[in-house]
């Protein structure tokens, strides 16, 4: 696309110098990648310099098979008199990295093509001979990463398989070739396997996958699902030992917690000092890791000795106070070293405990006890059976005519599980990060109360949920908090949702629909509504209302909901 090279000496010389080590700078840098994405899409290396073909000098060819033509803006020709098949052709715009929609082109001789504007464009013409769509791909996997997920395929076997189209959403599998965003249209030979990196994502987020193998005419296989939730991996930690190696952690040594070097069950290590003066090893994460608040929700893990009898336990800084108890060790005499994992949703940091620590763990008073390695991450580095967060509520309600669908959680689990419906209604299936759907209550099941029970499965055990639901009537009308029609003055959107924190002002986090479509007379609203946090009080987390514009008139509320309302923190 020579028309989009740019005019300005500086920013080539700027691009050229740095290379693709930096971000590159420039007006011009989404056209280079507009241009990458094209090459990917089409078989270019089948094609050869043929640019007599076109009256621009311009084109790319198989004859017959493809043509690739360029103009600076209006009409050209094209030859196409060794073409004998029948032609589609699409008109791609280098402005925003496009196809617009196939068009005929006749074979046997010399036409003209006239672009949809004056701008530069792309054409791009191939063989229409079949309207038989390639196989779909095969072994399509997803692999979370540091925000990014990398993604696995192989592609069809068929002979006219020309490129693998993936597109994707966070709010459910693409359905077609254009639902949802662009991913990738990588052509490559049939049988072959690809790997593909998307980055730039958020952590936390499920993004769903749909590839598509398409052929050269554009038609389409029927898409294979996947997904993944890409993390935002963190993990800081201290090896206690003579001298210890501190990354992010430290060993801080008040006058009920000091420590000596010992070497036991072949490792370099530390202990308390004196057993029943010294009954705690004090622990400071750095500031900059984790301080008042900031990522509650993490993972302790403890490298302990397995001696003698007694316990030991995990105090830490908490939303709720500095030295808040969590889970207990049981020593068994073993002489083995062994590992222990704590999960956090309240974690404060706040340098509370003495010295200035965020944490301790403390033992049975008299019992001498060792440990090596003890480290802080946001993610679950411990292999451990899955553990599924309570449902919420049972019954819970599903509507006629209205897609039942719910994302199940983990409180713990590593490697990542497997999840099977083991009962429910015709037609639901759960994915691989948990999210259940597929089900749609008919009238006939108005009234009717469904089970379902889902299991999560690993190497290293598994767990099983039950709830059930009871179906109503079709709802009059569903809206989202994050949707089109809905204000928000505080807070920021989520997958599936709006979220507002306790740095967020007081005031309306979501209010709306302005509607004047529903029926008079008696009706419900129904909230879906989550909190991170159901233990730390019982204050008032937040007010619903429901509120008559109109006529300035409160029909219902305001309802306060207070912490320990909701039974289970996470869960709608």
């Amino acid at each position: 696309m020579p028309g989009h090279l740019p005019q300005d000496n500086d920013e080539t010389l700027c691009y050229s110098m740095h290379g693709a080590s930096v971000d590159p700078q420039g007006w011009f840098y989404p056209y280079f990648s507009h241009l990458a994405d094209f090459m990917e899409s089409v078989p270019f290396w089948r094609m050869s310099l043929q640019p007599s073909l076109a009256s621009t000098g311009n084109c790319l060819a198989k004859t017959d098979y493809w043509y690739v033509a360029y103009t600076m803006g209006g009409s050209f020709t094209l030859n196409l008199s060794a073409a004998s098949s029948s032609l589609v052709g699409r008109w791609y715009d280098p402005r925003n990295g496009t196809f617009g929609s196939p068009f005929s082109v006749s074979p046997g001789g010399v036409r003209t093509m006239t672009p949809p504007d004056s701008s530069d464009w792309v054409l791009y013409v191939c063989r229409d001979v079949d309207s038989t769509p390639p196989a779909a791909v095969s072994s399509f996997t997803v692999t979370a990463g540091e925000y990014r997920n990398t993604l696995v395929w192989t592609n069809p076997s068929s002979s006219d398989f020309i490129a693998t189209v993936i597109r994707c959403k966070t709010t459910g599998y693409p359905t077609s070739p254009t639902d949802g965003q662009p991913v990738v249209n990588l052509a490559n030979l049939p049988g072959t396997t690809n790997t593909y990196v998307h980055s730039g994502l958020n952590a936390g987020a499920t993004y769903y996958y749909t590839a598509f193998a398409r052929d050269d005419e554009y038609h389409y296989a029927t898409g294979v699902q996947a997904s993944a939730i890409p993390h935002d991996y963190k993990r800081v930690s201290v090896d206690l030992r003579t001298t210890d190696i501190e990354q992010g952690i430290c060993n801080v040594q008040p006058g009920d917690g000091d420590t000596i070097p010992a070497d036991i069950g072949g490792k370099n290590c530390r202990r308390n000092a004196v057993a029943g003066a010294d009954n705690y090893m004090y622990f400071n994460v750095a500031d900059a890791h984790m301080y008042a608040g900031y990522r509650p929700d993490c993972y302790i893990m403890v490298e302990y000795y397995d001696t003698g009898a007694g316990t030991l336990t995990l105090h830490y800084d908490s939303t709720s106070g500095a030295h808040t108890s969590r889970g207990i060790i049981t020593l068994t005499d073993s002489n083995t070293w062994k590992i222990l994992e704590f999960a956090l949703t309240d974690a404060y940091f706040g340098n509370r405990q003495n010295d200035g620590a965020d944490f301790r763990i403390a033992c049975t008073s008299g019992v001498t006890f060792y440990l090596d390695e003890v480290a802080v991450s946001n993610i679950s580095t411990v292999e451990c059976s899955p553990l599924i967060n309570p449902f919420g509520w049972s019954p819970d309600a599903a509507y006629a005519g209205a897609e039942y669908v719910r994302q199940l959680t983990l409180a713990q689990g590593r490697p990542l599980p497997s999840w099977t419906i083991l009962q429910g209604p015709s037609g639901a299936v759960i994915d691989g990060s948990g999210l259940l759907s597929g089900w749609t209550p008919s009238a006939g099941e108005d009234g009717q109360t469904i089970t379902f029970q889902v299991a999560a499965t690993n190497s290293q055990g598994s767990d099983t949920e039950e709830w059930s639901v009871t179906v109503g009537p079709a709802p009059l009308a569903v809206y989202e908090a994050e949707g089109a029609g809905m204000g928000h003055l505080a807070g920021s959107a989520i997958p599936g949702g709006w979220r507002i924190t306790p740095a967020n002002p007081n005031t309306f986090s979501t209010y709306g629909p302005y509607t004047s479509t529903l029926l008079g007379g008696p009706l419900k609203a129904r909230f879906w509504l989550r909190v991170d946090n159901n233990t730390s009080d019982n204050n008032g987390i937040c007010q619903l209302d429901v509120y008559d514009a109109d006529e300035a008139t409160l029909l219902a509320g305001p309802m306060t909901i207070t912490r320990q309302q909701w039974t289970t923190a996470g869960v709608y």
